[in-house]
Protein backbone atom coordinates (compact mmCIF):
# COMPACT_ATOMS: atom_id res chain seq x y z
CA UNK A 1 0.00 0.00 0.00
CA UNK A 2 3.05 2.22 0.88
CA UNK A 3 4.78 1.77 -2.53
CA UNK A 4 1.49 2.50 -4.26
CA UNK A 5 0.67 5.91 -2.51
CA UNK A 6 4.29 6.67 -3.55
CA UNK A 7 3.84 6.24 -7.48
CA UNK A 8 0.49 7.42 -7.34
CA UNK A 9 1.95 10.93 -5.67
CA UNK A 10 5.07 10.79 -8.19
CA UNK A 11 2.64 11.25 -10.92
CA UNK A 12 -0.17 13.31 -9.77
CA UNK A 13 -0.14 17.19 -9.91
CA UNK A 14 0.98 19.59 -7.98
CA UNK A 15 -2.27 20.10 -6.70
CA UNK A 16 -2.67 16.65 -5.43
CA UNK A 17 0.97 16.84 -3.91
CA UNK A 18 -0.54 19.77 -1.56
CA UNK A 19 -2.10 19.34 1.71
CA UNK A 20 -5.31 18.87 2.23
CA UNK A 21 -6.57 21.72 3.75
CA UNK A 22 -10.44 22.25 4.45
CA UNK A 23 -12.41 25.70 6.18
CA UNK A 24 -15.06 24.34 7.98
CA UNK A 25 -16.18 27.74 9.18
CA UNK A 26 -14.37 31.18 10.11
CA UNK A 27 -13.33 29.79 13.04
CA UNK A 28 -12.24 26.38 13.04
CA UNK A 29 -9.62 25.13 10.21
CA UNK A 30 -8.02 21.89 9.85
CA UNK A 31 -5.63 19.93 7.36
CA UNK A 32 -4.42 16.46 7.43
CA UNK A 33 -0.96 15.70 5.78
CA UNK A 34 1.21 12.79 5.29
CA UNK A 35 4.95 11.70 4.43
CA UNK A 36 6.38 8.75 3.26
CA UNK A 37 10.40 7.75 2.70
CA UNK A 38 12.04 4.69 1.33
CA UNK A 39 15.87 4.50 2.26
CA UNK A 40 18.30 1.94 0.60
CA UNK A 41 21.89 1.88 1.11
CA UNK A 42 25.13 -0.37 -0.13
CA UNK A 43 28.38 -0.35 2.09
CA UNK A 44 32.05 -0.49 0.90
CA UNK A 45 33.34 -2.27 4.31
CA UNK A 46 36.36 -2.11 5.85
CA UNK A 47 36.25 -3.65 9.16
CA UNK A 48 32.97 -4.34 10.10
CA UNK A 49 30.31 -6.38 7.93
CA UNK A 50 27.78 -3.71 7.02
CA UNK A 51 24.73 -5.28 5.41
CA UNK A 52 22.85 -3.39 2.10
CA UNK A 53 19.39 -2.34 3.13
CA UNK A 54 16.21 -1.15 1.81
CA UNK A 55 13.36 -0.20 4.19
CA UNK A 56 10.73 1.93 4.66
CA UNK A 57 12.02 5.13 6.66
CA UNK A 58 9.30 7.35 7.52
CA UNK A 59 5.56 6.56 7.33
CA UNK A 60 3.88 9.84 9.00
CA UNK A 61 0.30 11.06 9.30
CA UNK A 62 -0.24 14.57 10.93
CA UNK A 63 -3.67 16.54 11.76
CA UNK A 64 -3.33 20.30 12.41
CA UNK A 65 -6.72 22.36 13.59
CA UNK A 66 -6.95 25.78 14.19
CA UNK A 67 -9.66 27.44 16.49
CA UNK A 68 -11.16 30.60 17.78
CA UNK A 69 -10.45 34.40 16.12
CA UNK A 70 -7.28 34.97 14.34
CA UNK A 71 -6.53 31.32 14.66
CA UNK A 72 -5.94 32.25 18.27
CA UNK A 73 -5.73 28.20 19.30
CA UNK A 74 -3.96 25.73 17.14
CA UNK A 75 -4.05 21.81 18.19
CA UNK A 76 -1.49 18.95 16.39
CA UNK A 77 -1.12 15.17 16.88
CA UNK A 78 1.23 13.27 14.42
CA UNK A 79 2.53 9.78 15.01
CA UNK A 80 4.71 7.66 12.73
CA UNK A 81 4.62 3.99 11.64
CA UNK A 82 8.02 2.11 11.50
CA UNK A 83 7.94 -1.07 11.09
CA UNK A 84 3.82 -1.32 11.12
CA UNK A 85 3.23 -0.23 14.33
CA UNK A 86 2.49 3.25 16.28
CA UNK A 87 4.94 6.13 17.10
CA UNK A 88 3.87 9.11 19.18
CA UNK A 89 5.34 12.33 17.38
CA UNK A 90 4.35 15.73 18.19
CA UNK A 91 1.19 16.04 20.58
CA UNK A 92 0.73 19.64 21.67
CA UNK A 93 -1.25 22.67 21.76
CA UNK A 94 -0.44 26.32 21.44
CA UNK A 95 -1.95 29.60 21.98
CA UNK A 96 -1.52 32.60 20.18
CA UNK A 97 -1.86 36.14 21.90
CA UNK A 98 -4.27 38.08 19.66
CA UNK A 99 -2.25 40.59 17.17
CA UNK A 100 0.94 39.51 18.98
CA UNK A 101 3.91 37.05 17.73
CA UNK A 102 3.42 35.71 21.00
CA UNK A 103 2.86 32.21 21.28
CA UNK A 104 2.60 29.56 24.37
CA UNK A 105 3.07 25.65 23.86
CA UNK A 106 2.32 22.80 25.59
CA UNK A 107 2.42 19.08 25.07
CA UNK A 108 5.15 17.03 23.49
CA UNK A 109 7.26 18.12 21.08
CA UNK A 110 10.91 18.90 20.27
CA UNK A 111 12.66 21.67 22.78
CA UNK A 112 14.07 24.22 20.60
CA UNK A 113 17.60 24.09 20.72
CA UNK A 114 19.58 22.30 18.16
CA UNK A 115 18.37 23.91 14.60
CA UNK A 116 19.15 20.59 12.92
CA UNK A 117 17.39 18.68 15.10
CA UNK A 118 14.07 21.03 14.56
CA UNK A 119 14.50 21.49 11.14
CA UNK A 120 13.82 17.95 10.61
CA UNK A 121 14.18 15.41 7.54
CA UNK A 122 10.52 14.82 7.05
CA UNK A 123 10.25 17.38 4.97
CA UNK A 124 13.73 18.31 3.09
CA UNK A 125 15.46 21.15 3.97
CA UNK A 126 18.67 19.97 4.02
CA UNK A 127 20.10 17.73 1.04
CA UNK A 128 21.35 15.50 3.35
CA UNK A 129 19.25 12.41 4.01
CA UNK A 130 20.92 12.21 7.72
CA UNK A 131 21.52 14.74 10.48
CA UNK A 132 25.01 15.25 11.18
CA UNK A 133 26.97 12.78 14.26
CA UNK A 134 26.86 15.80 16.03
CA UNK A 135 23.12 15.59 16.51
CA UNK A 136 24.09 12.90 19.54
CA UNK A 137 23.60 15.63 21.75
CA UNK A 138 19.91 16.83 21.32
CA UNK A 139 17.28 15.59 22.06
CA UNK A 140 14.28 14.24 20.26
CA UNK A 141 10.75 14.80 21.62
CA UNK A 142 9.88 15.69 25.73
CA UNK A 143 6.78 16.62 27.64
CA UNK A 144 7.15 20.51 28.65
CA UNK A 145 5.60 23.95 28.04
CA UNK A 146 7.48 26.71 25.59
CA UNK A 147 7.11 30.49 24.85
CA UNK A 148 7.98 32.00 21.18
CA UNK A 149 8.29 35.78 20.51
CA UNK A 150 9.34 36.94 17.37
CA UNK A 151 9.85 40.19 14.55
CA UNK A 152 10.90 39.34 11.49
CA UNK A 153 14.34 39.99 12.18
CA UNK A 154 15.00 38.39 15.73
CA UNK A 155 13.33 35.75 17.97
CA UNK A 156 13.57 34.27 21.57
CA UNK A 157 12.47 30.75 22.99
CA UNK A 158 12.13 30.09 26.58
CA UNK A 159 11.59 26.48 27.01
CA UNK A 160 10.83 24.08 30.47
CA UNK A 161 10.22 19.97 30.74
CA UNK A 162 9.92 17.12 31.80
CA UNK A 163 10.94 13.21 31.06
CA UNK A 164 10.23 11.91 27.46
CA UNK A 165 7.85 9.35 26.08
CA UNK A 166 9.90 7.04 24.39
CA UNK A 167 13.33 8.38 23.34
CA UNK A 168 16.05 5.85 24.52
CA UNK A 169 19.11 7.85 22.50
CA UNK A 170 20.33 9.44 25.78
CA UNK A 171 19.23 8.17 28.63
CA UNK A 172 19.73 3.87 29.34
CA UNK A 173 16.05 2.22 29.30
CA UNK A 174 13.95 2.46 32.08
CA UNK A 175 15.22 5.59 33.13
CA UNK A 176 13.73 9.16 32.12
CA UNK A 177 15.06 12.02 31.44
CA UNK A 178 14.58 14.40 34.24
CA UNK A 179 14.21 18.33 33.82
CA UNK A 180 15.23 20.80 31.53
CA UNK A 181 15.33 24.36 30.44
CA UNK A 182 16.44 26.00 27.44
CA UNK A 183 16.97 29.61 25.57
CA UNK A 184 17.30 30.24 22.32
CA UNK A 185 17.82 33.66 20.58
CA UNK A 186 18.45 34.70 16.84
CA UNK A 187 19.01 37.40 14.78
CA UNK A 188 18.46 38.27 10.88
CA UNK A 189 20.75 41.08 10.39
CA UNK A 190 19.81 40.54 6.67
CA UNK A 191 16.54 39.81 5.22
CA UNK A 192 15.06 40.02 1.95
CA UNK A 193 13.24 37.36 -0.24
CA UNK A 194 16.57 35.78 -1.46
CA UNK A 195 19.00 36.96 0.44
CA UNK A 196 19.93 36.35 4.20
CA UNK A 197 21.74 35.66 6.97
CA UNK A 198 20.76 34.15 10.35
CA UNK A 199 22.51 34.25 13.35
CA UNK A 200 21.52 32.01 16.55
CA UNK A 201 22.95 30.76 19.76
CA UNK A 202 21.11 28.53 22.50
CA UNK A 203 21.54 27.17 25.35
CA UNK A 204 19.96 23.95 27.50
CA UNK A 205 20.29 22.98 31.37
CA UNK A 206 19.18 19.16 31.89
CA UNK A 207 19.30 16.55 34.56
CA UNK A 208 18.60 13.54 35.18
CA UNK A 209 16.33 11.62 37.17
CA UNK A 210 17.96 11.39 40.35
CA UNK A 211 15.57 9.10 41.82
CA UNK A 212 16.11 6.70 39.24
CA UNK A 213 19.83 6.60 38.30
CA UNK A 214 22.40 9.41 37.97
CA UNK A 215 23.32 8.22 34.45
CA UNK A 216 23.29 9.67 30.61
CA UNK A 217 24.71 8.12 27.79
CA UNK A 218 25.26 9.97 24.47
CA UNK A 219 25.63 7.80 21.13
CA UNK A 220 24.96 8.27 17.76
CA UNK A 221 24.87 6.28 14.11
CA UNK A 222 27.65 7.64 11.09
CA UNK A 223 25.25 9.41 9.53
CA UNK A 224 23.53 6.29 7.76
CA UNK A 225 20.64 4.40 8.94
CA UNK A 226 20.14 1.20 6.43
CA UNK A 227 22.87 -0.94 7.64
CA UNK A 228 24.17 0.35 10.53
CA UNK A 229 23.86 1.16 14.25
CA UNK A 230 25.48 3.59 16.49
CA UNK A 231 29.22 3.08 16.45
CA UNK A 232 29.72 6.41 19.07
CA UNK A 233 28.82 5.17 22.26
CA UNK A 234 29.53 6.53 25.73
CA UNK A 235 27.34 3.95 27.25
CA UNK A 236 26.06 4.84 30.59
CA UNK A 237 28.14 7.91 32.11
CA UNK A 238 27.77 7.30 35.76
CA UNK A 239 27.52 9.68 38.54
CA UNK A 240 25.78 12.66 37.03
CA UNK A 241 24.42 15.96 38.78
CA UNK A 242 23.47 17.95 35.50
CA UNK A 243 24.12 18.55 31.75
CA UNK A 244 25.26 22.32 30.49
CA UNK A 245 24.89 22.43 26.65
CA UNK A 246 25.95 25.53 24.58
CA UNK A 247 25.36 25.90 21.05
CA UNK A 248 26.10 28.50 17.83
CA UNK A 249 24.94 28.57 14.62
CA UNK A 250 25.38 30.45 11.13
CA UNK A 251 23.97 30.40 7.95
CA UNK A 252 23.12 32.56 5.01
CA UNK A 253 21.40 31.97 1.19
CA UNK A 254 22.47 34.20 -1.29
CA UNK A 255 20.32 33.61 -4.65
CA UNK A 256 20.49 29.81 -4.87
CA UNK A 257 23.83 29.37 -3.03
CA UNK A 258 22.87 28.37 1.07
CA UNK A 259 25.63 27.39 4.17
CA UNK A 260 26.37 27.37 7.49
CA UNK A 261 27.16 25.16 10.14
CA UNK A 262 27.13 25.13 13.84
CA UNK A 263 28.68 23.74 17.05
CA UNK A 264 27.60 22.22 20.29
CA UNK A 265 29.61 21.73 23.42
CA UNK A 266 28.46 19.80 26.63
CA UNK A 267 29.51 20.20 29.46
CA UNK A 268 28.73 16.67 32.44
CA UNK A 269 28.73 18.20 35.27
CA UNK A 270 29.11 14.95 38.18
CA UNK A 271 29.21 14.53 41.42
CA UNK A 272 32.64 15.02 43.88
CA UNK A 273 33.66 11.26 43.23
CA UNK A 274 33.73 11.38 39.53
CA UNK A 275 35.38 13.81 36.86
CA UNK A 276 33.16 16.55 35.06
CA UNK A 277 33.51 16.16 31.37
CA UNK A 278 33.37 17.72 28.07
CA UNK A 279 32.51 16.75 24.58
CA UNK A 280 31.95 18.58 21.50
CA UNK A 281 30.36 18.37 17.92
CA UNK A 282 29.87 20.63 14.70
CA UNK A 283 29.04 20.62 11.16
CA UNK A 284 29.78 23.46 7.90
CA UNK A 285 27.47 22.86 5.33
CA UNK A 286 27.19 24.09 0.98
CA UNK A 287 24.30 23.52 -0.83
CA UNK A 288 23.89 24.98 -4.42
CA UNK A 289 20.61 25.17 -6.15
CA UNK A 290 21.83 23.88 -10.10
CA UNK A 291 18.11 24.86 -11.40
CA UNK A 292 18.40 28.72 -9.86
CA UNK A 293 15.37 28.17 -7.46
CA UNK A 294 16.36 29.76 -3.68
CA UNK A 295 15.02 29.36 -0.16
CA UNK A 296 13.34 32.23 2.11
CA UNK A 297 13.50 32.29 5.59
CA UNK A 298 11.17 31.56 8.63
CA UNK A 299 10.85 34.32 11.02
CA UNK A 300 8.41 32.35 13.55
CA UNK A 301 10.66 29.27 13.97
CA UNK A 302 13.76 31.25 12.93
CA UNK A 303 14.90 28.34 10.78
CA UNK A 304 15.33 28.05 6.87
CA UNK A 305 11.97 27.29 4.24
CA UNK A 306 12.34 24.42 2.08
CA UNK A 307 13.52 25.15 -1.63
CA UNK A 308 10.72 26.68 -3.60
CA UNK A 309 8.69 24.91 -6.39
CA UNK A 310 10.94 24.63 -9.00
CA UNK A 311 11.17 26.39 -12.11
CA UNK A 312 11.62 24.06 -14.49
CA UNK A 313 8.91 22.07 -15.55
CA UNK A 314 12.08 19.06 -15.56
CA UNK A 315 11.86 20.16 -11.65
CA UNK A 316 14.49 20.91 -9.48
CA UNK A 317 18.39 20.25 -8.62
CA UNK A 318 19.97 21.30 -5.45
CA UNK A 319 23.59 19.65 -4.54
CA UNK A 320 25.33 19.41 -1.36
CA UNK A 321 28.64 19.07 0.55
CA UNK A 322 28.69 18.80 4.65
CA UNK A 323 31.24 17.95 6.92
CA UNK A 324 30.89 17.16 10.36
CA UNK A 325 32.53 15.61 13.54
CA UNK A 326 31.96 14.46 16.91
CA UNK A 327 34.30 13.84 20.02
CA UNK A 328 32.98 11.86 23.33
CA UNK A 329 36.31 10.95 24.70
CA UNK A 330 36.99 12.53 27.89
CA UNK A 331 38.85 11.08 31.05
CA UNK A 332 37.22 7.96 32.35
CA UNK A 333 34.61 7.88 29.04
CA UNK A 334 35.54 6.74 26.04
CA UNK A 335 32.68 6.77 23.52
CA UNK A 336 33.98 7.45 20.58
CA UNK A 337 35.20 10.48 17.94
CA UNK A 338 35.27 11.30 14.28
CA UNK A 339 35.09 12.91 10.86
CA UNK A 340 32.51 12.55 8.01
CA UNK A 341 32.15 14.34 4.47
CA UNK A 342 28.87 13.68 3.00
CA UNK A 343 28.19 14.60 -0.89
CA UNK A 344 24.46 14.79 -1.55
CA UNK A 345 21.94 15.22 -4.40
CA UNK A 346 18.47 16.19 -3.93
CA UNK A 347 15.60 15.92 -7.14
CA UNK A 348 12.47 17.20 -6.93
CA UNK A 349 10.49 16.40 -10.46
CA UNK A 350 7.48 17.82 -8.01
CA UNK A 351 7.93 20.21 -5.66
CA UNK A 352 6.34 17.66 -2.99
CA UNK A 353 8.21 14.67 -4.52
CA UNK A 354 11.99 13.90 -3.92
CA UNK A 355 14.87 11.43 -4.59
CA UNK A 356 18.11 12.08 -3.00
CA UNK A 357 21.30 10.81 -3.12
CA UNK A 358 24.03 10.83 -0.66
CA UNK A 359 27.59 9.71 -0.58
CA UNK A 360 29.57 9.39 2.49
CA UNK A 361 32.79 8.85 4.31
CA UNK A 362 33.11 7.80 7.44
CA UNK A 363 36.27 8.15 9.77
CA UNK A 364 36.34 7.12 13.08
CA UNK A 365 38.38 6.57 15.84
CA UNK A 366 39.44 3.26 17.67
CA UNK A 367 36.48 3.88 20.38
CA UNK A 368 34.04 3.98 18.44
CA UNK A 369 32.94 0.44 18.63
CA UNK A 370 28.89 0.65 20.01
CA UNK A 371 29.99 -0.18 23.26
CA UNK A 372 31.71 -3.45 21.87
CA UNK A 373 29.13 -4.37 18.98
CA UNK A 374 31.86 -3.35 16.54
CA UNK A 375 35.68 -3.35 15.66
CA UNK A 376 36.84 0.57 16.59
CA UNK A 377 38.89 2.11 14.07
CA UNK A 378 36.70 2.26 11.43
CA UNK A 379 36.88 3.78 8.23
CA UNK A 380 34.10 3.09 5.40
CA UNK A 381 32.23 4.51 1.96
CA UNK A 382 28.59 4.44 1.75
CA UNK A 383 25.98 4.78 -1.15
CA UNK A 384 22.73 6.01 0.18
CA UNK A 385 19.08 6.68 -1.51
CA UNK A 386 16.08 8.26 -0.57
CA UNK A 387 12.41 8.33 -2.56
CA UNK A 388 9.94 10.51 -0.60
CA UNK A 389 6.76 12.33 -0.86
CA UNK A 390 4.58 15.01 1.38
CA UNK A 391 1.10 14.69 0.82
Amino acid sequence: MSLLLLFVAMFATDAFAQRAQIDASDRYRYRFDSRLQFDGAIYNDNKNELNPNWFNRRTVFRYTGDLGPDRMWRARIDFEMPMMSFETRDMWIRWKMPEQNFYIKLGYFKPMFWLENNVGHARPRFDFMERSVANAFSRSRQLGINFLYFQDQYSFNLGFGNQDVSDRRIVPPGESVGKYASFRATVAPILQDDRWVHLGASVKYRTPDHSSGDTFRYRERPESRAGTDRFYNTGNIPGVDNNMMYNVEAMAVFNTIWLGGAYIMTNVNRFDEFEDLSFSGGYVFLSWAVTGESRSYESDDADPGRLQAPISKWGALSLGVRYSFIDLNDKDIAGGSGNHITIAATYYPARNVWFQFNVGIADMDEHADGGGSYIGGDNFQFLQARAGVWF
